[in-house]
């Protein structure tokens, strides 16, 4: 995927904790965090056993090279 896509991920995990270190209800905000976090992590792992309807795997499977579909594969 490349550095400007590292650094953006980056970023938003530095943007991530600063929100964290301001919410009032912290357990609720983390929470949300967490459940994001394992819904990416979710619809990455069925790209790679390819149990999406084909429509949205190809559009999500697009957006990724071959080769690292394959590594999760």
């Amino acid at each position: 995927v490349g550095t400007p896509v590292g650094c953006a991920a980056a970023l938003a995990v530095l943007v991530c904790s600063l929100a964290a270190g301001r919410i009032r209800r912290r357990g609720a905000g983390l929470a949300a965090m967490a459940v994001a976090a394992a819904a990416v992590t979710g619809v990455t792992f069925a790209v790679a056993q390819d149990v999406l309807p084909r429509a949205a795997s190809t559009a999500l499977s697009d957006q990724l090279t071959g080769h690292r579909v394959e590594l999760w594969r």
